[in-house]
């Protein structure tokens, strides 16, 4: 499965997840941190290594113990694949 294909399956899932239920929360972390994983050999090695910090920072670290900040999580994913999109696929 290409980049663009899990990317693409782990959007449908975290659009899908139910924050008000500890198992969408789960999805959403989950999520999170499989795409930092994902993301994080592509950047590597390029000229947008500075991506990498601030990404972790935005993806893995947080509370996801609660519905609205696992919403907020929600929409930093769908910012990190567009920025992804943008700045490495788009060179």
């Amino acid at each position: 499965m290409t980049t663009q294909e899990q990317i693409k399956q782990m959007s449908v899932e975290v659009s899908n997840a139910n924050v008000v239920k500890v198992e969408g929360r789960g999805i959403i972390a989950e999520n999170c941190s499989k795409l930092y994983n994902l993301l994080e050999g592509e950047i590597y090695g390029t000229e947008k290594e500075w991506m990498l910090k601030g990404m972790y920072h935005d993806l893995c670290e947080g509370n996801f113990a609660t519905p609205f900040t696992c919403e907020q999580k929600r929409h930093t994913f769908k910012v990190i694949v567009e920025i992804y999109k943008k700045e490495i696929i788009n060179q």
